[in-house]
């Protein structure tokens, strides 16, 4: 179980034709947060293409709540965007940051797999303005009828 954003999504079944809405697909994500798993920066996981195959459509660039069994994220467990997930982000608490990758020196000056910056605190920054729009939407109030 994780939260993060979508980098690449893949077709695996037939490309490049669609055959079915059960076609698998193989998505990637950059990890924020993760309460249960692995604790990697990034992560792939497969669905079917469609929801009405069980599948979970997920847009690249979207940051979602995912909710893995086996492998495999559907339409039939709470996997959602991260901004409809305010009760399950309450529920689940703050989670672990993921691990950065081992970086190795390339013996000339070069470090192999650093990213560019200081990225745990972008990602920090990221995940608290993301609790925090998530808190806002939940505690909004909404009118009685």
């Amino acid at each position: 179980m994780f939260a993060g954003e979508v980098t690449l999504i893949r077709p695996l079944g037939h490309p490049p034709f669609r055959l079915s809405s059960a076609d698998p697909v193989e998505v990637e994500f950059q990890l924020s947060r993760v309460w249960k798993g692995p604790r990697l920066e990034t992560t792939v996981i497969e669905t079917e293409l469609s929801e009405i195959s069980c599948g979970y459509e997920f847009k690249k660039g979207g940051t979602y709540i995912v909710y893995v069994h086996d492998g495999r994220a559907g339409s039939c467990t709470r996997t959602s965007p991260a901004w409809r997930a305010f009760q399950d982000l309450v529920a689940l608490g703050p989670g672990s940051r993921p691990e950065s990758v081992p970086t190795k020196s390339t013996g000339n000056g070069m470090v192999c797999g650093a990213a560019a910056g200081n990225g745990d605190q972008r990602m920090g920054v990221a995940t608290v303005g993301l609790l925090a729009g998530v808190i806002a939407l939940g505690i909004r109030r909404r009118p009685r009828l």
